[in-house]
């Protein structure tokens, strides 16, 4: 009865585990949606790239803000809906290219064999504006239409996180 059950759980193991690695590579997929004005194309590839040279990070957080200050202007306007019309899903997309960009900064700092402390500032730019633009992204996904002073502090921790990673990106150039 023993082996019987060994075997059994083996088996639902094999069985499993495509359906598990499956899972995990489309995991960190993220969708683009056709936005006014921006060339989906190229998001879509620099949100799926990861780099540690210098041009390919700002042009990440080059895009990564505008889609960022796009959602802003739509969460001021009071778009609160879902989809690629609302201002949630470029928001998050600018969010997920900064955070390409980190890792790319992330890479160079374990590439390198003598700590660069330009590369721990801008690290730390980075970082810190992620868990601005993560806790707006956060709070405003419960707020309703008229919630005027939650919308505000959402849009300045944006605002913040913008000027955070203008600073990252002076330091790349």
């Amino acid at each position: 009865m023993r082996t019987f059950r060994c075997r059994s759980s083996l088996v639902a193991i094999v069985a499993l585990a495509p359906l598990w690695l499956a899972t995990s590579v489309f995991a960190d997929h993220v969708t683009v949606s056709p936005q006014p004005g921006f060339n989906a194309g190229e998001a879509a590839r620099l949100v799926h790239t990861d780099s540690d040279k210098n041009d390919v990070m700002a042009a990440q957080l080059r895009l990564g803000s505008e889609y960022v200050r796009l959602g802003m202007r739509r969460l001021t306007a009071g778009d609160l809906q879902d989809g690629a019309t609302g201002w949630w899903e470029p928001t998050f997309l600018g969010y997920k290219l900064v955070s390409k960009a980190h890792q790319g900064v992330e890479a160079q700092m374990s590439k390198s064999k003598v700590k660069d402390p330009l590369l721990s500032m801008e690290w730390k730019k980075l970082s810190d504006s992620r868990a601005l633009m993560r806790n707006a992204l956060e709070s405003v996904n419960h707020i309703k239409a008229g919630e005027a002073e939650a919308i505000a502090a959402a849009v300045r921790s944006l605002n913040d996180s913008l000027a955070l990673v203008q600073q990252a990106k002076a330091l790349l150039l």
